[in-house]
């Protein structure tokens, strides 16, 4: 593994992890150097990401679920062992094997594309499609009723 196929696997799961709504951040590849990211650059970017993924979002071993009165989701003791391996990685492939690691654990499945609205069925309009930020329901605007014409960010 060569340190920009790296930096490219990582910038590759930021922008994923952004687009399914899932995590990520705005621009990961500003903490690293633009053309080879020393090892120490390249996991502060890691566990940046991370920390942007709800539990909710992450399956075992990181995650374990939890049902009661309301579905609870906690991180595992396991993601900080993730987190101190990433902290303690000297070499690239330590730190690929280790995004492999994560990427393996979140549940990709749960992105924004692949949400039906409940009321119609049917995917598509993601801008008008709501989402509920605990049981991940959506619907359209349109079909909720009365159908909604505007909608406040909170």
């Amino acid at each position: 593994m060569t340190i920009k196929g790296l930096k490219k696997d990582v910038v590759t799961m930021d922008s994923s992890l952004g687009y399914a709504g899932l995590g990520g951040l705005d621009n990961i590849t500003k903490h690293m150097k633009p053309d080879l990211p020393t090892v120490d650059q390249v996991s502060a970017a890691m566990l940046m990401l991370q920390v942007t993924i709800e539990a909710k979002y992450l399956k075992k071993p990181m995650c374990s679920q939890q049902f009661g009165y309301a579905v609870n989701f906690t991180y595992h003791d396991r993601v900080q062992k993730w987190r101190d391996l990433v902290e303690g990685a000297s070499t690239y492939s330590d730190l690929h094997m280790l995004l492999s690691v994560l990427d393996n654990c979140i549940k990709w499945e749960r992105s924004l594309d692949n949400i039906n609205c409940k009321s119609c069925k049917k995917k598509g309009d993601e801008k008008k499609l709501l989402i509920c930020d605990i049981c991940d329901t959506g619907y359209h605007c349109g079909c909720l009723r009365p159908p909604l014409k505007k909608v406040n960010n909170i």
